[in-house]
């Protein structure tokens, strides 16, 4: 009897000791970009329990990396490994909940299960259940609660998260207003790469804060966000060129840049328009629709950011830090506060080419961190 206990014992170990070895051939072969090799090395480790493989296939699977992008099948083994404490499995599994990906909508549910893993120091359900408390989801809606969490994390490099730090301060929402912190929050923001806070800092550009702050490029900014696609940004940018604060007036740009903003329904981009073609010779109009033409293939990652770029990186308190690939998603790019712009029509900008930014807020369903 001790002998067969002893072969099981062994037997078990050894199974245990291949699983551990071929999850970290997958986090090596991840590391290195190989997501084919890494989904065939989890195969194993995944079929025996084993809850880091089971949250790694899942991360693969939600994003298809190395296999075909499958919501249930992610949802599915993150609630494998969210049942043994994975935390950022947990993390996944309320996103999803969140967001009605994989799963029936269930935000009460969301709520939970964000709270659970924020109270183990997971990144991305700090600042997701932060944008509950922030939009009033599920839980009446609370300013103060949204900024103690987001606060509580501050240093963490999240784009996601500075933006609402920023917008915080901004707004004196749930904190007193400090237009200082906030233009420094949206510069940390700007420089992981956010596109709405290129586009707040251009919208500032002009005040005291901001030129104190040493922002001084505004159609720098707005030019990064434009060319990324923000249509408030792309408007500004052809008032600039219309208005001549560029030098000489420039309607076959700002013709260009208006009809990109109106194609996103920017309604004063329309008006802009119509007036321009009023004053353009047909000429000049055929010369506006190629240089319609050119934007369009300008490759926007030559379109450099005046702030300088730092790697987002959103660590967490758990396990292997892998940088990205080591959380959840987290919900909303942009200005969270419903009903108010995300520049703030409080903020006074003496500049013929400022206009009201996009109202708030605005979910990225299905975008896919890569």
């Amino acid at each position: 009897m001790l002998k067969r206990l002893l072969l099981v014992t062994v037997f078990s170990f050894t199974l245990s000791s291949i699983a551990c070895a071929d999850y970290a051939s997958a986090l090596s072969a991840v590391r290195q970009g190989n997501y084919f090799a890494a989904v065939q090395e989890l195969e194993a480790p995944v079929a025996q329990g084993d809850a880091k493989a089971q949250y790694l296939l899942g991360y693969l699977t939600f994003y298809g990396h190395g296999t075909n992008p499958n919501d249930e099948k992610a949802f599915e083994l993150f609630e494998k490994a969210a049942a043994q404490g994975h935390a950022r499995a947990r993390s996944f599994m309320a996103y999803m909940y969140d967001e009605g990906r994989g799963v029936a909508q269930d935000r009460k549910q969301a709520f939970v299960l964000y709270s659970k893993s924020a109270q183990e120091g997971d990144v991305s359900a700090i600042i997701n259940l932060g944008a509950m408390y922030a939009q009033g989801k599920v839980v009446p809606q609370d300013y103060t609660k949204a900024f103690q969490l987001f606060n509580s994390i501050s240093s963490v490099q999240s784009s996601v998260l500075k933006l609402y730090l920023a917008t915080f301060y901004h707004y004196g929402t749930g904190v007193a207003k400090d237009m200082k912190k906030s233009i420094e929050y949206y510069k940390q923001a700007a420089s992981l790469g956010n596109v709405e806070a290129h586009y707040v800092l251009g919208y500032l550009a002009n005040t005291p804060e901001a030129k104190e702050a040493g922002v001084t490029s505004q159609f720098d900014l707005y030019q990064y966000a434009a060319f990324r696609g923000h249509p408030y940004a792309q408007f500004n940018l052809g008032t600039m060129y219309a208005s001549g604060a560029l030098g000489s007036p420039d309607r076959v740009k700002a013709f260009a840049w208006f009809n990109r903003a109106a194609e996103q329904g920017v309604e004063a981009a329309k008006e802009a328009i119509r007036k321009l073609e009023e004053s353009m010779s047909l000429d000049d109009v055929a010369k506006a629709k190629n240089e319609i033409l050119d934007l369009q293939k300008v490759n926007m990652e030559t379109v450099s950011s005046p702030v300088p770029r730092v790697v987002e990186v959103v660590t967490t308190t758990t396990d292997e830090i892998l940088g990205q690939i080591e959380t959840a998603p987290v919900v909303g790019q942009t200005s969270f506060m419903s009903g108010q712009s995300s520049a703030g029509s409080s903020t006074s900008v003496s500049s013929p080419r400022d206009t009201s930014p996009s109202d708030a807020p605005r979910r990225r369903r299905g975008r896919r961190r890569r």
